[in-house]
């Protein structure tokens, strides 16, 4: 079977949100504002999975907190911003192929760091099937931040404010803690009722902006969408340990 003008397969299913919210293909925006996932990095630590796009530029931030309740300090934790990933105080450059940024190209990967020890923490950047590791110096190590991260820009002080706002498309982001337990999963969606567009976290944190698992805009932009989801989006198929399909734009 010729796959090669497939772009989307979807099998029939539940959905995955209640009644309220229609899940979407992704969330789009053009730094139209960011959302405050409430949640803080507190041990050195962590994993966050993510899939993204980005559009115009590639000195946007997907998620993270680039600042640290030390001064001096910036306990970044996976920020890729250009062809660079960042942790602790510097970046490094991203050197397997698969990883190269590139504008209108879709990413899926994650960022990874275990150990809790200078010299010893290994960060680790999955991107499109290749993997990355590092050593950790002083330069790089990421203790632990108490700040809370924000999705589509950073968060870079204590009272809040954000930078590097993304440009681009998200289709999802996961965040696991210190233990390895999913402690956020967001994916697009709207809200029936109004048409506004966000992210619901389907490990049922609760937002603070809405008393919901659904997390909106924290400034006066609005999001753009994707088509609706209906049943279980597949975004790859493997015959026999090989990549035979891959979803696109």
């Amino acid at each position: 079977m010729d796959m090669s003008n497939v772009k989307r397969i979807t099998f029939p299913g539940p959905p995955r949100l209640p009644e309220a919210y229609q899940e979407v293909t992704y969330l789009r925006t053009n730094a139209d504002g960011y959302i405050e996932t409430g949640y803080a990095f507190t041990e050195p630590e962590l994993k966050v999975e993510f899939k993204y796009m980005k559009e115009d530029v590639l000195t946007t931030n997907l998620f993270g907190v680039d600042t640290s309740d030390v001064v001096g300090g910036r306990f970044l934790h996976g920020n890729i911003y250009n062809n660079n990933f960042y942790c602790g105080n510097g970046g490094r450059g991203i050197t397997i192929p698969e990883g190269e940024q590139r504008i209108g190209k879709i990413y899926e990967g994650s960022f990874e760091l275990v150990g809790s020890e200078v010299d010893e923490q290994m960060a680790i950047l999955k991107l499109n099937g290749g993997t990355q590791r590092s050593l950790n110096s002083a330069l790089n190590y990421y203790p632990g931040c108490s700040m809370t991260d924000y999705v589509l820009a950073v968060r870079r002080d204590a009272a809040g404010a954000a930078a590097f706002h993304f440009r681009g498309k998200v289709y999802y982001i996961r965040y696991y803690d210190s233990n390895g337990e999913m402690v956020r999963h967001f994916i697009p969606c709207y809200r029936k009722a109004d048409g506004v567009v966000g992210l619901y976290d389907l490990c049922g944190s609760i937002s603070v902006k809405t008393g919901t698992p659904f997390y909106v805009n924290e400034e006066e932009g609005n999001f753009q969408k994707g088509a609706d989801v209906f049943g279980t989006v597949v975004s790859k198929i493997h015959r026999n340990g090989e990549l035979i399909w891959e979803e696109s734009e």
